[in-house]
């Protein structure tokens, strides 16, 4: 298994064959792009234009945009020549259904798939931030498990091949709501005359502690959580108290002419669990209110 397939040569991929590289492993990049391959053939990698006609490894990884490509480079192929190999996929994807379906193809191929979520910046790959998430049947996650090591932590979550990719869709999401409220809160301490130094030091000193406290106790009740349940109301702060808090930071950031767009969203979010009966349930019953 110190051989390895990495196609794509992005910014991801570039990532993903330098670490491979660093960790003793012989890597063929397959890309339409020589140039950006020429810096890793220059450090002993292999190069081809296709995958059909590349060098055969045990082991393909895929670093491409979209599962529409990846579906291209798997039909370019015979199943004569994919047939056997372990297929890690790293695409990101934007739909449940396409990942099935890219699996689905790949087995008729004879392969032995993979789903391998990156969850960290490529600069992190094959560092101690690198982080991937996987699913697999087990017997083929236990052969590529050492291999995949040289990107990063992973944590296997099972033989239902979709719930790699559900994981980094909800994953995307909590990052891009997270840095967009801290942005829009910055731009509220900017026009309120605090300089944002100060209230950036407060946000490193006192929100991680109350974050983890935050996240810590909301995780412990969805854990519990099946579909279809009935939360509780709540012990202590009810949905009413939310609501109430969130359009109060709300209305405070308007005064002062910020663009509250995702506070707005928040607001509208917590209002609408109002408007369906969840008054006197807690935050977390929520995710019913989606889910209806």
């Amino acid at each position: 298994m110190s051989k390895v397939t990495v196609v794509g040569c992005g910014v991801m991929g570039r990532n993903v064959i330098t670490a491979y590289m660093n960790a003793g492993h012989d890597v063929v990049i397959v890309d339409v792009n020589d140039k950006a391959a020429q810096p890793f053939i220059e450090k002993g990698a292999k190069y081809s234009r296709n995958l059909q006609d590349a060098p055969e490894t045990e082991i393909i990884t895929f670093v491409i945009p979209t599962y529409e490509l990846a579906q291209s480079v798997l039909k370019g192929c015979t199943k004569e020549r994919l047939c056997g190999k372990y297929l890690i996929n790293t695409v990101t994807p934007n739909s449940i259904p396409k990942v099935a379906e890219t699996a689905e193809l790949a087995r008729e191929m004879g392969v032995k798939y993979i789903e391998a979520k990156l969850e960290c910046y490529p600069e992190d790959i094959g560092r101690g931030e690198g982080y991937i998430v996987i699913a697999a049947e087990k017997e083929h996650y236990d052969v590529i498990e050492a291999p995949l090591f040289a990107l990063g932590k992973l944590v296997y979550l099972g033989e239902n091949i979709t719930s790699a990719a559900a994981a980094d869709i909800a994953n995307i999401a909590v990052h891009g709501a997270a840095s967009t409220i801290l942005i829009e809160c910055a731009a509220f301490c900017l026009k309120a005359g605090l300089p944002l130094g100060p209230w950036i030091q407060t946000v490193r000193d006192t929100m991680p502690l109350s974050l983890a406290v935050n996240y810590d106790m909301i995780v412990d009740e969805l854990s519990n959580y099946k579909f279809g349940n009935e939360f509780p109301n709540a012990q202590s702060t009810d949905m009413v108290v939310e609501w109430r808090g969130e359009k109060m930071v709300r209305d405070a950031m308007r005064e002062l002419g910020i663009k509250t767009v995702v506070s707005d969203r928040i607001v509208d979010l917590f209002q609408s669990a109002l408007d369906a009966g969840y008054n006197k349930k807690d935050i977390v019953s929520l995710v019913g209110f989606f889910i209806d």
